[in-house]
């Protein structure tokens, strides 16, 4: 049995997530072939303009979901759980805080939710 009380995760986030996860594994991928080790050679000024065009479009990414305005309990907690797994080990950048806080605000929470229906 399904639980009647339970929300559904917004597509809007899911989509964000998966674009995340695409675009850092194409960032890995990319980081792998312009590793000088790993080709044997200096990597060209091409390999590293694409490793940096991978890396700041995965940083967009990123930000776009810490800055994702939950719309419910189960908006919250896939955010979070996606989000914990991301930075585990990692030291986190000041504007990407910024943003999950900032999410997190009532103002923010007021911006989603649906205008007053008349009685």
């Amino acid at each position: 049995m399904t639980d009647p009380t339970a929300e559904d995760v917004s597509p809007a986030l899911m989509r964000a997530i998966c674009a995340h996860c695409a675009a850092y594994a194409d960032l890995r991928q990319i980081a792998r072939q312009s590793d000088a080790v790993v080709i044997g050679r200096p990597a060209t000024v091409d390999e590293y303009r694409s490793l940096d065009a991978a890396s700041d479009f995965e940083q967009q990414l990123l930000l776009a979901i810490c800055e994702y305005r939950a719309a419910n309990d189960a908006d919250r907690h896939d955010k979070a759980i996606y989000l914990l797994g991301v930075f585990e080990g990692d030291e986190r950048e000041p504007e990407l805080v910024t943003a999950i806080l900032r999410s997190m605000t009532r103002e923010a929470a007021r911006a989603i939710e649906p205008p007053d229906r008349p009685a």
